[in-house]
């Protein structure tokens, strides 16, 4: 996942993450699983900042890519320069 990207801008409000500006766009194309919003341009309530902060990358990256099959490939911040 590209969630070790160093200076992220976005965040999905509904998986609890921070994620870089495209894949951003990638989590626009899944809405029932993931929405997004800037982190500088969008509001934010309380309730959603709680949860990305009760979250996090690193917990979010352990659950999720701990099921990816080993012959899938994990995306990394590099491939979204």
């Amino acid at each position: 996942m590209c969630m070790n990207f160093p200076d992220p801008e976005w965040a999905s409000y509904t998986l609890g993450v921070l994620v870089c500006h495209i894949c951003s766009g990638l989590h626009r194309n899944i809405p029932q699983i993931s929405k997004v919003k800037s982190l500088l341009l969008d509001p934010w309530n309380s309730s959603e900042l709680e949860f990305i902060d009760s979250i996090g990358n690193n917990a979010a990256k352990a659950k999720y890519e701990k099921i990816v099959p080993a012959f899938y490939y994990c995306p990394t911040y590099r491939d979204c320069l």
